[in-house]
């Protein structure tokens, strides 16, 4: 069963995840998701960077969908994501997959390591403005070496997902709730 403070997580990570705001979560949600991104970094359609993009989001759509939309419409409604969300809490090492995507969308460039800015832009690309990023970033910044490994990101996931504890850095990736 979610604690209240992961039910309210996961309600602000719907509501992040319905990128167009229509109440439920859809495939359009993540093309939009991508779009935002391509917009963001004059990216066109053809390009490797959004082709990639793409995939990667489309592999977290199918794996969403197979996992929370119980009546296979091709949308997820907040009932069926929360749901969801809590087989999810359950399974060992569920979370792994997921905090290697989040990572690869994170590392804009590939060099192995998140910055500030690249945080920046994906909260943009959420749709997450007002979100102070540099003051998220310093807490998810475990070793204070100004950017953020595989390893702290996963770890900073693997909080957001389990953690009923408010202090908890990992509770904040999406900004606050």
């Amino acid at each position: 069963m979610l604690g209240e403070l992961q039910k309210k997580k996961f309600r602000h990570m719907f509501n992040v995840y319905d990128v167009d705001g229509n109440g439920v979560i859809t495939w359009d949600d993540f093309i939009l998701y991508v779009e935002n991104l391509a917009a963001i970094y004059d990216w066109t359609e053809e390009s490797p960077e959004y082709k990639g993009f793409r995939e990667l989001e489309m592999q977290e759509w199918e794996e969403m969908c197979k996992g929370a939309d119980k009546n296979q419409d091709e949308q997820i409604s907040l009932d069926e994501y929360l749901h969801y969300t809590e087989d999810r809490v359950s399974r060992v090492g569920a979370h792994d997959r997921e905090a290697e995507l989040w990572f690869q969308t994170l590392d804009q460039d590939g060099n192995g390591q998140v910055t500030v800015e690249e945080y920046k832009i994906v909260l943009k690309a959420y749709g997450l403005v007002g979100v102070d990023a540099e003051k998220y970033f310093r807490m998810f910044d475990a070793n204070g070496d100004g950017h953020l490994s595989k390893k702290e990101v996963r770890d900073l996931n693997r909080q957001f997902w389990k953690s009923n504890e408010l202090d908890d850095p990992g509770n904040f990736i999406l900004g606050p709730f």
